[in-house]
């Protein structure tokens, strides 16, 4: 009967360690003690809200009520901004001047929840708990395990149309092809073009680049004048076709009364679409 006591007692403190164990690893894995604090006061400041998924919040701008809101798997064109809570920034679009695109699924999952429930033109503050960001894994050299982060988004645009970019980034082999080609030529000279299709080397060298001109307006503002130096010495058919849509002297095509079909804040400005007004044509 002893032993058996013995023996029980000994199962019962492994299991009390097991379970103090277990217990420190969830407390490990939850946000720190400081993080704790500075969510509490935060969901004290104005406009403030608490997520049910327990996460908090802050509208900043919002957008027009029509705009689009991402699903899962909804590439999304984003601006964004990540602090810790000491004001430390360790990414930002902003700094880049370049949106990112990215689908909600691809996100931590406090980030991923609010996204979903952001609009084209939305503007929102996020303060997540480590439960909804990293947990207690660290993040390159900033983000430590139990971090709380703070995010500022902006929701640009849901499924934006492919660009030119878009394409050279899915088909990088493609441009990896055309540069090679472009080395071969330049050892090659002479021999490795047809020279009917070849360009006199004088003319191509040339300094004296055509300029054309356009005239822009923005609402009721301008025209505003844009020069443009076109580089016929190094893309000469490029060039002349470029040239020609300004001056709308080949087959009727003209960039007169194009509109700029796709703009994106602080990034750029798409247009030229002198068939379509879309980006599709």
């Amino acid at each position: 009967i002893l032993r058996r006591d013995a023996a029980t007692m000994r199962r019962s403190v492994h299991f009390t360690l097991l379970s103090a164990v277990l217990c420190a690893s969830v407390a490990h894995a939850g946000t720190t003690p400081e993080g704790q604090r500075w969510l509490e006061a935060k969901a004290q400041e104005k406009d403030v809200v608490k997520h049910s998924s327990g996460f908090f919040y802050r509208i900043l701008k919002r957008g027009d009520e029509s705009g689009k809101s991402p699903g899962p798997t909804d590439k999304t064109l984003c601006h964004y901004e990540g602090r810790l809570i000491d004001g430390t920034i360790f990414d930002s679009t902003y700094e880049r001047a370049e949106p990112a695109l990215f689908a909600p699924k691809q996100l931590i999952k406090g980030w991923r929840i609010a996204m979903q429930e952001m609009r084209e033109g939305d503007k929102w503050e996020l303060f997540l708990p480590a439960e909804l960001a990293y947990g207690d894994k660290a993040k390159g050299k900033h983000i430590w395990p139990g971090s709380v982060l703070i995010f500022e988004v902006e929701m640009i645009e849901v499924n934006p149309p492919r660009t030119a970019l878009d394409f050279l980034k899915d088909n990088y082999v493609l441009l990896i092809v055309a540069v090679l080609a472009m080395v071969y030529f330049a050892v090659n000279g002479e021999s490795g073009v047809n020279s009917r299709n070849r360009m006199p080397l004088d003319a191509a060298r040339s300094k004296d680049n055509p300029r054309v001109f356009m005239e822009l307006r923005i609402g009721e503002e301008g025209p505003f004048r844009v020069v443009f130096e076109i580089f016929a010495n190094v893309v000469p058919r490029t060039a002349e076709n470029f040239r020609q849509l300004c001056t709308g002297e080949k087959d009727g095509y003209h960039y007169l009364n194009s509109t700029f079909h796709r703009i994106i804040p602080r990034f750029m400005a798409q247009g030229g679409d002198f068939t379509s007004g879309n980006g599709m044509g």
